[in-house]
């Protein structure tokens, strides 16, 4: 059985993970559709990838954990956080400058990333004698 200070740890870690991926994930979203906007004066205002960066980070810390535990547990978090943070900048960045929802469009590409990796990551096959004491997910 997984000890609860290890599931803990692991669960901060990401919520800090997705803090950190949602806010840059929006602000680059963000600066993508101003981009294509033509608006690049705007793309690169601070003001903006504050507003984006805040909103995002409170999207990813919920987002992360809940997608890892729930149906990534088999995925390696550095895939987990690099794959589903460009899918969001890239669905919300575009999406945005084609006037979809941003908050529609860009955890779109989260979910579809997520899905994604959940469904062509293999899961790791223990051998009968091994000991899954010590292991988060089995």
């Amino acid at each position: 059985m997984p000890s609860i200070p290890r599931i803990l740890a692991v669960t901060a870690g990401l919520i800090v993970a997705g803090i950190v991926a949602g806010a840059v994930a929006a602000g680059c979203a963000l600066a993508l559709s101003l981009v294509l906007l033509g608006e690049w004066r705007a793309a690169v205002d601070v003001g903006f990838w504050k507003i984006a960066g805040l909103v995002g980070a409170m999207i990813g810390g919920v987002a992360a954990p809940l997608t890892a535990w729930l149906f990534m547990r088999h995925v390696p978090l550095g895939q987990m956080i690099a794959q589903t943070t460009l899918a969001t900048i890239v669905f919300g960045g575009v999406g945005f400058a084609i006037h979809l929802n941003p908050f529609i469009a860009a955890p779109a590409g989260f979910l579809a990333a997520a899905a994604r990796l959940a469904i062509v990551t293999p899961r790791r096959r223990l051998s009968s004698g091994a000991d899954r004491s010590n292991l988060v997910s089995h």
